[in-house]
């Protein structure tokens, strides 16, 4: 399973640090302001999936200093007891898989997707305080800071088998449970680092980065 740690840049605040080298575990320990949808997209893995393994459902409420479980190949972790502090985790999950995808921000590509190189979506140049609109129709899983390398995040799920995620945000106008329109404003782009300017965009299929290029339409 894949962790995110280190970084790549010392000068930079730790919520804009690239995305840093990858080691394998088997298990995470929840901190607060973490859900479900957070640690699957840390470790890659779609979350349908991390909550079987974990004899859990996609709705059910985990608790800070709960263990989950990252091996896939099996399905033994034990219910969690002590219940001090809870993790709400109640979105639903969408039952259609029909996406059609538009582009969250008009702007020039300035990187790719590279899966040799791990780098895992596109980013696209914005001026500070561009309007971000979601790329499809969905509900938002995530909102929030608690991912190392995103800056200010917004996670959201399209059907059963899709997620994108709209990272370094000035501000944010939705929340975990919010039900988002093609097209809708969710956020303002921030600052990446100390000057840089752009949105970095992900897709992901069942738990996988893909290349956003392939689903959105063809830039004008």
């Amino acid at each position: 399973m894949i962790i995110i740690s280190g970084c790549s840049s010392p000068s930079a605040p730790i919520s804009y640090r690239e995305q840093p080298i990858s080691e394998k575990l088997n298990h995470h320990t929840i901190s607060s302001g973490e859900t479900l949808y957070s640690i699957a997209w840390r470790y890659e893995i779609d979350p349908r999936a991390l909550a079987k393994i974990n004899n859990i459902q996609i709705t059910d409420k985990i608790y800070v200093g709960q263990q989950l479980s990252l091996d896939t190949s099996k399905s033994s972790a034990k219910p969690y007891e002590n219940r001090l502090t809870v993790q709400e985790n109640s979105i639903p999950y969408i039952s259609s898989d029909n996406v059609k995808w538009q582009w969250p921000i008009k702007g020039k590509v300035l990187k790719e997707f590279n899966s040799t190189k791990l780098f895992k979506g596109i980013n696209i140049a914005s001026n500070y305080g561009s309007t971000v609109l979601s790329a499809a129709p969905g509900i938002v899983v995530y909102s929030g800071e608690s991912l190392r390398g995103y800056g200010k995040l917004i996670i959201i799920q399209h059907g059963q088998s899709f997620l994108s995620a709209y990272a370094h945000n000035k501000e944010v106008f939705v929340k975990a449970d919010d039900t988002v329109k093609t097209n809708q404003k969710i956020s303002e782009t921030g600052y990446v680092g100390l000057k840089n300017q752009y949105l970095y965009f992900e897709i992901r299929k069942k738990g996988k980065p893909v290349n956003p290029l392939i689903y959105l339409p063809k830039a004008d």
